[in-house]
């Protein structure tokens, strides 16, 4: 077994204001078959002087459209029994409530939410910093899980002081289009008189900009949680399993990067997110395990009958530093894992228009063009050979430009 193992030295402790994992979409409900309009409180703040972010949207029935509901007027603050008061302003470009200076929440003091809101006052429960738990090592490894061979991405943290543990991650790969040609197909019109209907002609041009090597950035969904078992004696938990990626995912095909995050959160956050995470792990929302409504930690002072979604916690976090591999670290000498798509070659003659005799290649060229959903790889004359976008033109998946971050 290919094992490698990265200890982390220089642990930055960060602190971010994530949304609620199962919340970063529209929330939906079903509560009884009878829906209720409920505010969702996103509102997590951690150990670094920042800006800290609140989000606040409403929850939609199920069924309705894609899109979230965002509250915007809303009066949103919080204070400590210091004597603080951190008040937030909305921010339209981001949807999100900012605190209007930088804050770093310190231990031992209790922190409150407070968001007056169309006519009503919600307060959390008074909530103090989580310490912190120190990282110690991030381990890649080749190995089978559950019968499939893959990459585990596993991570060790010595927790004397919390046993409630939630980690993220950040991901980005290279993608390189299978098919690629330096070469684009377009087309244009020719008028004749007396006018008649028009039939496009087809050209090659060559590609402006890179369109062959892309980069693609993508975050953990699911929500990863650790609770040390009351009997467990050591302070440590060593390799818990952050990320599997099977050996035919096509994301670590050429280079791989992941950055996690570990938080430690309150009893309160904690068994909310466990909420969360046994309602989203069901198939069906009539399975048995839907609550529709997972209790937090905020109340609505004017109408105590009225719920509200959300939690409000101050975590502590530790970030790991990016850690790189390549597939053949792992593979070395093997093929490389299947494309995000499978690439078919398409030959089209672009000259055929007539509809009569099924010859209308040229109708088909045109549409891929005017659609975007097929690129060039291969013309001979008038045959031009197509290939889904995918595989064609790396931007349909990624950005051509590398991050910051990236070592090759």
């Amino acid at each position: 077994m290919l094992k490698k193992k990265f200890i982390n030295r220089g642990i930055l402790f960060l602190c971010a204001a994530l949304m609620i994992t199962a919340c970063t979409e529209k929330y939906e409900v079903d509560l009884n078959d009878t829906y209720e309009d409920l505010l969702v409180v996103e509102a997590i703040i951690t150990n670094e002087n920042k800006q800290h972010e609140i989000t606040l949207s409403k929850t939609a029935a199920l069924g309705s459209d894609d899109s979230t509901e965002y509250v915007s007027t809303a009066e949103v603050y919080i204070t400590s029994d210091s004597g603080d008061n951190y008040t937030f302003s909305y921010n339209a470009g981001s949807t999100k409530y900012i605190s209007d200076i930088a804050f770093l929440p310190v231990a031992d003091v209790n922190y409150t939410l407070h968001i007056d809101y169309n006519g009503d006052t919600f307060t959390s429960t008074d909530v103090q910093m989580a310490p912190v738990a120190e990282m110690t090592g991030l381990t890649i490894e080749r190995k089978e899980v559950s019968g499939t061979d893959g990459i585990q991405i596993s991570l060790s943290t010595n927790s004397p002081d919390s046993k409630l543990l939630r980690y993220t991650y950040e991901e980005t790969f290279k993608i390189i289009a299978p098919k690629w040609s330096d070469k684009k197909a377009s087309f244009y019109y020719e008028y004749h008189w007396p006018p008649a209907d028009p039939t496009p002609s087809f050209e090659w041009t060559y590609r402006e900009g890179e369109s062959r090597t892309c980069y693609r950035t993508q975050y953990s969904e699911n929500i990863i949680l650790n609770q040390f078992d009351d009997t467990q004696q050591s302070d440590n938990i060593n390799d818990m399993q952050i990320r599997f990626i099977p050996n035919d995912s096509y994301i670590m095909s050429y280079r791989y990067c992941i950055k996690t995050k570990q938080f430690v959160h309150n009893a309160t956050a904690f068994s909310f997110y466990k909420g969360l995470k046994n309602t989203s792990s069901s198939n069906s929302t009539l399975s048995p395990i839907q609550p529709g409504f997972v209790k937090g930690n905020i109340t609505n002072e004017t109408n105590s009958s009225q719920k509200v979604i959300g939690i409000f916690d101050v975590a502590t976090v530790t970030e790991s530093e990016r850690t790189f591999f390549n597939y053949e670290d792992y593979y070395p000498n093997e093929d490389l894992p299947p494309y995000y798509s499978d690439c078919d070659e398409i030959e089209l003659d672009g000259t055929e228009f007539d509809r009569e005799s099924g010859e209308i290649d040229g109708y088909v060229l045109l549409s891929y063009i005017e659609q975007g959903s097929h690129v060039l790889y291969k013309v001979e004359g008038d045959i031009y050979t197509m290939v889904p976008a995918a595989c064609g033109d790396c931007t349909t998946l990624g950005s051509n430009v590398a991050p910051e971050f990236w070592v090759d």
